[in-house]
């Protein structure tokens, strides 16, 4: 694998310690993999690490290293935009978010896998004609 697609629930591990942090460093780190995301990666990691923040998991500085960590991060970043429609299709398919669909469509696109740690939708998609296209951190 030369590229990939990673979700927030992927790059949160990054950064904030939880189960599998130490798989998804190890992704991070890898050097010969690109990671693709698209650029609603950073509000959905803000997003969680808020959530921690105010749940007192993390300090609101350590959020805000985070984040600044996270805006520093060696991503390929593409639009949102251009991945809607397709993103939308395939949610009504399956049955899923449109924002966790945003990700897989953003796979199909790169003709790369989605890594993903969200437990649920890897469940979901392996159940229809994509699963090939997401694995499970």
């Amino acid at each position: 694998m030369n590229a990939c697609v990673v979700d927030a629930s992927v790059a949160v591990k990054w950064y904030v310690s939880e189960r599998n942090s130490i798989r998804a460093i190890k992704l991070l780190t890898a050097k010969d993999i690109k990671k693709i995301v698209p650029e609603l990666l950073f509000a959905e990691c803000a997003n969680a690490v808020n959530k921690k923040s105010g749940a007192g998991d993390i300090s609101d500085e350590e959020g805000r290293k985070v984040i600044e960590s996270l805006l520093q991060s060696p991503f390929v970043v593409h639009s949102s935009k251009d991945l809607i429609a397709m993103a939308f299709e395939i949610a009504t398919l399956i049955n899923q978010s449109v924002y966790d669909c945003i990700y897989l469509a953003l796979a199909l696109a790169s003709a790369c896998p989605l890594i993903t740690a969200d437990e649920r939708f890897y469940r979901a998609v392996s159940r229809t004609h994509f699963a090939g296209a997401v694995i499970l951190l």
